[in-house]
């Protein structure tokens, strides 16, 4: 009684080290599935994020002497899958009139730009403060410019944009990239107060065109974060590493597991009919007697 128990045992653990087996190979086809799906996801691995200054608004307004908060919204078109983060940099100057006499500073706010959906591009704001201080000396000397109407004002636009792609839960180091832009704009302070659009370039206030604040049509050329293409190659092995990697061990693992498995459960399979057919055999002598009373 004891040798078929030990059989009955000996079978039962290789059924369930068949069925263990079956488990992990489909848990592992997942795997390398899930991993072939991050690779298309990630590729390209990175495509340009666009930031462009909109309508800008007055904050708080000071006549005697000066005080001005301009608020600028920069919007950010984000086409890749991952979130970016964007840090205020050093503190800019603003700076007022053709002439760029300064008289402010310059500040940014931290935010999230989210992550694109499919084939749709995600898009996130982030606001700029130009915050313009005069002494009542400087008011009294720039009155003449502040006061027939609208004026050019041109500040430094200062940002750290931070990526950080992650991958399955594992994220590589974190890409910093610094930005900086000159930029400009015009603002009215009497009869009433108003701003235009501010634009922005890379290459110095020289080279601006500040649009009349009667033209509020935006920033058609936007703001691009460069990232050098040593970075993005350096990512791109980095992906290819990471995703090829795991397709070829979720493979290596599963394909043995499987083929095992299903071998295992095809023996079975042939082992019950087999004995099915033992066991419902029909004597020979018993099929010649009942063809002769036939």
């Amino acid at each position: 009684s004891t040798l078929p128990l030990y059989r009955l045992l000996c079978s039962m653990a290789v059924q369930v080290k068949a069925i263990v087996a079956t488990v992990c190979g489909i848990g592992f086809i997942v795997v390398a599935i899930f991993a072939i799906a991050e690779l298309q996801r990630y590729t390209p691995v990175y495509e340009d994020v666009v930031c462009k200054p909109s309508s800008t608004t007055l904050g708080n307004f000071q006549l005697s002497p000066l005080q001005v908060t301009i608020d600028v919204p920069i919007e950010c078109v984000n086409p890749n899958p991952y979130e970016i983060d964007v840090q205020p940099g050093k503190t800019g100057r603003a700076m007022l009139g053709n002439a760029r006499e300064e008289v402010g500073r310059v500040t940014s706010s931290k935010a999230v730009i989210p992550a694109s959906s499919g084939d749709e591009a995600a898009v996130g704001t982030f606001l700029m403060h130009v915050n313009i201080r005069l002494s009542l000396f400087e008011t009294i000397r720039l009155g003449q410019t502040v006061f027939q109407g609208a004026v050019p004002i041109f500040f430094d636009l200062s940002l750290r944009v931070l990526i950080e792609p992650s991958m399955m839960g594992i994220a590589p180091e974190i890409i910093d990239i610094p930005v900086e832009q000159s930029c400009g704009m015009e603002i009215q302070v009497f009869p009433s107060t108003d701003s235009g659009d501010a634009v922005c370039s890379d290459k110095g206030f020289d080279v601006l065109v500040v649009r009349s604040i009667l033209n509020k049509t935006g920033d058609d050329s936007g703001i691009r974060p460069d990232v050098s293409e040593e970075t993005i190659r350096t990512a791109e092995v980095a992906r290819d590493s990471f995703c090829g990697a795991l397709i070829g061990l979720s493979l290596l693992i599963a394909v043995p597991s499987l083929s095992w498995s299903t071998l295992h459960f095809y023996r079975e399979k042939s082992n019950i009919v087999s004995k099915f057919k033992r066991h419902h055999e029909v004597p020979v002598d018993l099929i010649g007697k009942e063809a002769a009373e036939f």
